[in-house]
């Protein structure tokens, strides 16, 4: 069984490759079917490629329907770009319910609930549509899985069993074992219908095993050993397991054998079997080194594609060129040719002709020029306007009073990813000897994102003038969120806006000498003047905008040291990638900021750009950067 699986991946990159090359001089409805086709090659190999090409498929079915899918007409549409398009929005949904088991952030299963939903609601009606009953029962099946997510079981059953009826009638058994997996899915993680979901897992592994289908058995026998796992029924989870790794081994089948050694090592680690443990982990870890150095080769060939494709492009307006080229030098050899012959006959009335043309190109000279004097005119305006507005926003960043005016000991890192950016620092003294200080991170970069900033900073701003009191900095955020939330007209509707921005602000009592923080996706780092160590002040998983799942802010008092060293940063120096595609992570700052602690807080600066440098390279600075240090007494005095 295990092998027929490895043989249907083989066969899913075999069929990649072919499709890639046949794209090439693909147009029309075939090039929709071919997109479509890649995304199910992947669909069992990269959830995100999957989605990538599934909605490249809507686009371009779009594009030759000249208008987006219509729910109340979707007669206007053939039968052929119907049953397309069902089927791309179906692998759709199913891609975004995939992301929910791969996704450990929780706060996204709404989001992805709501996508999955969407897509499959698209698919339901256009299989209504065209009557096509199969299909209809696969789009409510996992309808049913949405509703169990949701919690909304009463419903969930109502569709799981309309999907049944339909597959029954049809006498269909591969459509009621898939019914049965999802009912199981939807059961699993609750202690009390455990049972129930362990009886339709096995109902679902018999019914694919008697129809050959190997890929769903083993998806199936994963779910079990998953149950039996969750359940700490640890033998019945080796017995679903250790079978499959034999087959694993014998036939070269990495990427399963990968997924059966963790999930061993988490079971004998359980048991306490430490050294099985152990030896499955480290199996598990080299496995999967393997399997990512074969995603970047199939990168690189996937790059090769496109500079061969580049090239012959560019072959064909080179060839274009020259046979230009040439019928230009046939057309001035026989024009002189002529002119001789005419010159012969007729000298006066050429003398006269030329002089015409002499003018006509003299004409047509000036406006070319005219035309270029233009263009460079209207990039000189574009690029001072940008450059302008960069200052601008740096003059409204610093306010009337520096950052160096008001922090003695402190640094500063800010590199725009383009000329302005969306990452903004704001320092001020305000009511009665309060300080506060900040770094927050808008919505994407360049532009649209510093008009954010501007508009954050002036919502900062008034805050600050009409108060008369120190504040509390979680009940700040709050007052941000709904001035952000107002402004944007953000309500959750699918087609209103989610920019917001990430923030850390901390707020001092000079004369208390007192300090505190709150966070918006943005944590305090706070490294220990003698110990050298850091310690994490978590911020809340919220930004400031509308979000599915918000929560309150909350605020944190700060025990510092006086020359203790505060950190905020924005994403863009721990998003930076190097020339391997690995993120620098939030973990190697921790230990940087251990490793450059013993250094003055100048001398720190030059370390943290020589590492940003070092880490990037060649590569392109992927976002805005921001990073501030801080001394603790300097939030006072």
């Amino acid at each position: 069984m295990l092998v027929a699986v490895c043989v249907k991946a083989q066969e899913a990159i075999n069929i990649k490759q072919t499709i890639i090359e046949e794209l090439r001089n693909a147009s029309g409805f075939r090039k929709a079917v071919l997109l479509y086709e890649l995304s199910e090659a992947e669909s069992n190999m990269s959830i995100d490629k999957t989605i990538n090409y599934a909605l490249h498929t809507i686009t371009y079915l779009d594009s030759i329907s000249g208008r987006p899918f219509d729910f109340s007409n979707p007669g206007y549409e053939s039968d052929s770009i119907l049953k397309l398009r069902a089927a791309a929005n179906y692998r759709l949904g199913k891609s975004y319910l995939a992301l929910l088991k791969e996704n450990s952030d929780t706060t996204k299963n709404a989001f992805y609930t709501n996508k999955a939903g969407y897509y499959l609601n698209v698919s339901l009606t256009i299989r209504q549509f065209q009557k096509d009953s199969s299909g209809i029962a696969k789009d409510i099946n996992v309808l049913a899985f949405i509703e169990a997510i949701k919690g909304n079981r009463r419903k969930a059953d109502s569709l799981f069993e309309k999907a049944l009826k339909i597959y029954e009638k049809l006498h269909d058994k591969t459509g009621i074992a898939i019914v049965a997996s999802y009912i199981g899915l939807s059961l699993k993680d609750s202690v009390a219908t455990q049972y129930k979901a362990e009886m339709n897992f096995k109902t679902a592994y018999q019914y694919f095993i008697e129809t050959g289908d190997s890929l769903n058995a083993v998806k199936t026998m994963a779910e079990l050993a998953e149950l039996y796992f969750a359940q700490e029924l640890f033998n019945e989870a080796r017995k679903q397991l250790l079978p499959a790794l034999k087959f694993c081994i014998k036939h070269n089948l990495h990427v399963t054998e990968s997924w059966i050694h963790g999930q061993l090592a988490k079971i004998y680690e359980k048991d306490s079997v430490y050294s099985l443990a152990l030896m499955h982990l480290k199996r598990h870890n080299k496995i999967m080194d393997s399997v990512l150095n074969e995603k970047n080769i199939t990168h690189l060939n996937e790059l090769s594609f496109r500079y061969e494709n580049d090239k012959k492009d560019l072959r064909i307006i080179k060839l274009n060129k020259q046979t230009v080229i040439d019928q230009y030098i046939i057309f001035i050899t026989t024009g002189i040719l002529l002119i001789g012959l005419y010159y012969l006959y007729r000298n006066h009335r050429l003398n006269k002709k030329l002089t015409e043309r002499n003018i006509q190109i003299h004409n047509q000279n000036e406006q070319i020029k005219h035309q270029k004097d233009l263009i460079e005119e209207v990039h000189e305006n574009l690029y001072s306007s940008i450059n302008y507005a960069a200052r601008l926003q740096m003059i409204i960043i610093k306010g009337s009073i520096t950052a160096e005016n008001i922090l003695k000991d402190y640094f500063l890192i800010y590199l725009p990813r383009d000329v302005v950016s969306g990452d903004f620092y704001y320092v001020r003294d305000y009511y009665d000897d309060c300080r506060v200080v900040a770094v927050a991170d808008c919505t994407g970069h360049g532009v649209p994102a510093a008009f954010l900033s501007v508009l954050n900073i002036t919502f900062l701003n008034e805050f600050f003038n009409d108060i008369d009191h120190k504040p509390d900095p979680a009940t700040l955020l709050e007052v941000l969120r709904i001035k952000i939330k107002n402004t944007l007209n953000q309500n959750g509707d699918v087609y209103s806006s989610t920019d917001g921005m990430d923030i850390a602000i901390v707020i001092a009592d000079r004369k208390k000498r007192t300090a505190s923080y709150a966070g918006a996706y943005i944590d305090l780092f706070i490294v220990d003047d003698k110990t050298k160590k850091v310690k994490t002040i978590k911020s809340v998983h919220n930004p400031i905008g509308w979000y599915n799942k918000e929560s309150d802010f909350s605020s944190t008092e700060l025990s510092l040291n006086e020359n203790d060293v505060l950190y905020m940063f924005s994403d863009g120096y721990t998003d930076q990638i190097n020339a391997d595609v690995e993120k620098f992570t939030k973990y190697r700052m921790r230990k940087i900021m251990e490793e450059f602690a013993p250094y003055d807080l100048k001398t720190q600066k030059q370390l943290y750009i020589e590492n940003f440098i070092n880490w990037k390279k060649n590569v392109d600075q992927v976002d805005d950067v921001l990073l501030m240090g801080v001394r603790a007494h300097c939030l006072y005095d």
